[in-house]
């Protein structure tokens, strides 16, 4: 499991993988963008998004019915097709998608990706209730390695991964988690904002 992460954003490298006109940053940034993008292709990351931008905030419940829960806003709609037009641009292999049963979650991946597995384990730790359980399921999701070639992807809410990792995401940002070889360990090669694809 990582320590503390500052915030580290791999843009330069991504934007230029698709030839974005225009973009310049430093080589260093530029290098480890490239770097992140070979291993994305390649398979065996987990792309942790939290849910894209929302309106009003709600003290809202799983499973209950849409117009009771936070919902995306229409940002947060044109940022999740957004996000799966440019990772289909970049070729990045996706298997699972997992996402938190609230609206806001399973809508963005279904916008991004065109589908989603619902996973009760990614309900908010902010919701009542005991999360050990769920801390220690996303510590071992994150430290196994990825089944089946691709990358897994897991559309959650920012309070699992800031407890799992000390990672505080901003709404339809994107940690890259890479698991240990061992299984029991990971650690965060950086963060992705929504529109840094």
């Amino acid at each position: 499991m990582t320590s503390h992460i500052k915030r580290r954003v791999l843009i330069a490298g991504l934007f230029a993988a698709i030839g974005t006109e225009g973009f310049s940053a430093p080589d260093e940034s530029a290098d480890r963008g490239q770097e992140t993008l070979a291993r994305l292709r390649a398979g065996n990351c987990v792309i942790y998004f939290r849910h894209a931008a929302t309106g009003p905030p709600r003290n809202d419940r799983p499973y209950t019915p849409r117009d009771e829960q936070r919902n995306l806003s229409d940002k947060g709609i044109a940022q999740s097709r957004d996000i799966g037009k440019r990772i289909r641009a970049l070729r990045i292999p996706l298997g699972r998608v997992l996402a938190s049963p609230f609206y806001r979650c399973f809508e963005t991946a279904d916008l991004a990706f065109g589908r989603h597995e619902i996973e009760p384990m990614l309900i908010s730790l902010a919701n009542s209730g005991r999360p050990y359980g769920r801390v220690s399921w996303l510590r071992q999701t994150l430290s196994e390695p990825v089944a089946g070639g691709g990358n897994l992807v897991i559309v959650g809410h920012v309070h699992n991964l800031l407890r799992v990792a000390r990672v505080n995401l901003r709404e339809a940002e994107a940690a890259i988690i890479l698991p240990d070889a061992s299984g029991k360990r990971f650690s965060v090669a950086g963060l992705i904002p929504s529109g840094s694809w």
